[in-house]
């Protein structure tokens, strides 16, 4: 783990540096594009520990769970010999990436989806008396919607293990 984000640092940084040389305005097109490749660099950082790890995975398999783990569809294609094998800290590592996935999955549809105008959006606003109101308060509807998820997940951790599940498992 501590290599992955070592790695996915350095490849920060280096991007970070690239957008300070280069003072640029983004249209439309470009803001989707950004979104498509932080998606897809995301899912290739979050491919680095499978790969780091003592058991051999294939690329695309590891891949496919980083995948599978951030945009919360929860497929797995590690057979069960390896699953079982897996130490903690990794079956922790294939839960977090879903959690995050699904932080992320509501997100692009509160922050970005209305601030591109995108259909469903324009339907909701013309439906809607909140019309002008709703992107001035988008960072706290963020936080609300964070605090709202972590509730909703440390309440379901406390029903998993007062219904018998180990507190790791839940």
């Amino acid at each position: 783990f501590a290599l992955s984000a070592g790695l996915s640092l350095v490849c920060a940084v280096f991007f970070r540096l690239i957008a300070r040389i280069r003072n640029v305005s983004i249209s439309k097109k470009d803001a989707y594009l950004a979104v498509v490749l932080a998606w897809l660099s995301i899912c290739l950082i979050g491919t680095m520990p499978y790969l780091f790890l003592a058991h051999d995975i294939a690329f695309t398999d590891a891949f496919f769970e980083s995948v599978a783990g951030f945009t919360t569809t929860g497929a797995s294609v590690l057979p069960d010999y390896v699953l079982n094998d897996l130490p903690k800290s990794f079956l922790f590592w294939r839960c977090f990436s879903n959690w995050i996935g699904g932080i992320g999955v509501v997100m692009i549809v509160i922050v970005i989806i209305p601030s591109l105008n995108a259909g469903g959006y324009k339907l909701f606003s013309l439906e809607s008396s909140t019309q002008g109101k709703m992107l001035p308060r988008i960072n706290e509807m963020v936080w609300r919607f964070i605090f709202i998820y972590l509730c909703m997940t440390i309440i379901g951790m406390a029903l998993l293990y007062i219904g018998g599940m180990k507190i790791f498992d839940s």
